[in-house]
């Protein structure tokens, strides 16, 4: 009984060491915004309305990725948090796919709708 005991505290320690440690590194948080959608692009309200990104606003995404890429040098991205909606959806696998064409490691992408825009009611649309 002592030697499993003896073997679970010894467990604990170590991971609270790795989790004193993990607390203590600072991170980065990178926050980037979709590209433009066709209903920004006519100046509309999008709200929670599921508009698709315009192809300048897949360019928008695929050159904030090449930015990301070029300033972030040999950070790691974990992991890359998005809202449900398409737009967003569709930002981060363009930004996700390049980081692995030029060999970094693609992050889970873990879409919320905690992350949503602002529900604008009836001004929507």
């Amino acid at each position: 009984m002592g030697a499993v005991r003896s073997r679970s505290l010894l467990i604990l320690a170590q991971l609270a060491a790795s989790t004193a440690a993990a607390l203590t590194t600072p991170g980065r948080l990178v926050l980037l915004r979709h590209g433009e959608s066709a209903w920004n692009a006519a100046g509309r309200f999008t709200g929670w309305e599921d508009v698709p990104l315009t192809p300048r606003g897949e360019e928008e995404a695929r050159t904030a990725a090449e930015l990301l890429l070029t300033e972030a040098g040999d950070v790691r991205i974990d992991t890359v948090y998005t809202s449900v909606l398409g737009r967003a959806l569709r930002t981060a696998g363009l930004c996700v796919e390049a980081l692995r064409r030029n060999g970094r490691p693609p992050p889970p992408i873990l879409p919320t709708w905690r992350l949503n825009e602002r529900h604008y009611g009836m001004l929507q649309a």
